[in-house]
Parts: structure tokens; sequence; C-alpha cells
């Protein structure tokens, strides 16, 4: 398996575009690309790569602003530009942003003629904030880069995909479990329209970094000390859109909810200093090449 000159310059070139966009600001975007609430957003808009057929290859790159609810802080709201990137090489490699899957079933196999497909993945966050006493913000981390595994299982316009990872840095150093559900509803012309859910496990360490509140935070954020366990953390619902434009330019868009669930809805960030429902979406142009 060999990547012809053709897609390595297709890459090289994606990778200066994402330099050159991510250069316009660089604090705000590099903080912003691998933040939970846009990786929700991130997951939602691959909808026509998952319907390519398996011996294609395509690249997305795009820009747009996304708004979304963080767990902590005023208003809640937050708007930011969110680069994109998007990468299929046949049906063997799939990057989703900040997400490598590695599909390992061959294409003439049975299990992959019946849509289902399985291999290794690794996904890499970065970014943590501590208060200038040096006192951890509850719910920020490190870097966190998960090593796991997928599957997933496409009938007609549907699909269904389970996602494990565990991290091995000293980030949130837990482990996470995403069960997606994701269907197409309407496609005419140019537009596709889909809906997706999603529920998420997380590990008791994974809760702890994101959820729990310990000694030190709970006397200088004046709330109370509290030790999640492990359980289901959230559940979504999302609407998805994307709209050829003309040629290689689309315009995409999401909007999802999502619903805090169990030991994560307990949590005094939530409680106290968050919300239980948050609304997340953005708008996006993409360039295809």
């Amino acid at each position: 398996m060999k990547f012809s000159r053709a897609i390595s310059g297709k890459i090289f070139f994606a990778a200066l575009m994402l330099i050159a966009v991510m250069g316009l600001q660089p604090s705000a975007l590099r903080a912003q690309v691998l933040k939970p609430s846009e990786e929700d957003i991130v997951d939602t808009l691959d909808v026509r790569m998952d319907q390519l057929p398996s011996d294609a290859t395509e690249l997305k790159i795009g820009l747009g602003p996304v708004v979304t609810s963080t767990l902590d802080g005023p208003g809640h709201q937050k708007v930011r530009p969110l680069p994109l990137v998007f990468f299929h090489y046949k049906d063997y490699v799939a990057l989703d942003e900040n997400e490598l899957r590695l599909n390992v079933l061959p294409p003439d196999s049975a299990l992959a003629a019946a849509g289902v497909r399985l291999g290794p993945m690794a996904e890499v966050n970065f970014g943590s904030r501590t208060y200038s006493t040096g006192v951890s913000t509850p719910g920020r981390v490190g870097t966190s880069l998960e090593i796991g595994g997928f599957v997933s299982y496409s009938f007609g316009p549907a699909r269904l995909r389970v996602r494990a990872r565990q991290d091995v840095l000293d980030g949130h150093k837990g482990a996470i479990a995403e069960f997606d559900f994701r269907t197409g509803i309407y496609q005419h012309g140019g537009l596709t329209l889909a809906v997706g859910a999603m529920t998420t496990w997380g590990s008791r360490r994974y809760m702890d970094s994101f959820y729990g509140v310990s000694p030190a935070q709970s006397a200088h954020l004046s709330i109370p000390i509290y030790a999640p366990h492990s359980g289901l953390k959230d559940a979504s619902a999302s609407l998805i859109g994307e709209y050829i434009l003309t040629g290689p330019w689309s315009l995409a868009a999401s909007v999802q909810y999502v619903r805090q669930l169990g030991e994560a809805l307990d949590s005094p960030i939530v409680m106290r200093r968050g919300s239980q429902d948050r609304i997340n979406g953005g708008v996006f142009v993409l360039y295809k090449f």
C-alpha cells in the first residue's frame, strides 16, 4: 500500500494551508482545536466521508466559527474559529482532525463486504490551565494521547460505531469509550442531511480528571470536594448538513445537544458552575482536494 505522488502532494499542500490558517490566530486556534466540545462537533461532520467508495481517496480542509458550551465559566458559551482537516485513503486510513483510525480488514473480506470496519486508533488532546496560585482548574487536564481501537458497521445510509481508548501520557490517565449511531435522512442534489446520537463512558480516572474536585480546588473555589466513579458521562443528539456549493467547495453545519449524565451530572463543576444541558454548533466552509 503506497501513496502516489499526487496524494503526497495533496497532503503537503493541505498541511501548508492548515499551518497558514492556524497562523491567523495561533493561541486561540491551537488551544481550541482539541477541546472536548469541539471534538463533538468534528465527530458529526464526516458524513460524506463515510459514503465514499472503498477505493476512494479524499482530502478536505476547512474553517469556520463554532459556538460551544463550557462546563465552567460565566455565560458558558464561547465562539471560536476552528480549522478542520479530514483525510481518507481508500478503506485503510481515516484522519478526522485529531483522530487517526486504521482499518485492518481487507476490502475483499466477508466482514468488509458486510460493512464492518475495525482496527487500531489514536487521538491526541492538548491543553491545560492552572490558576496563578498553581491550583489546577477542575475539568482542565494536560496533554492526553489516547490509544485504542474501533469497530463500525455500516448499512445503507446508517453507521454504528464503538471507539475505546486509554490515555498513555500524563493527561487524564483514564479510559474512554464512545458509542455512536448516525444515519442519512435526506439527500438531493448537493444537499446531504443526517442525524446522530452518541453516549460516552469514562473510567474513574477519566471522570475524576474532568469532573472531580480535589481538596485544594475545593478550598480555592468554595465548592464541595467530589470524587466521581466510572460510568456514562453524557448523551448527545446531532443534526448535520453539508451542501456542495461549486466544484470542490462545500458548506457544512452541525447542531448538537448534549446532556450530562450520572456521576458527571452530580459534579459541583456542572451543578454549581456549569449546566447539565449544553448546545454546540458550527458552520464551516470546506475545500476538497
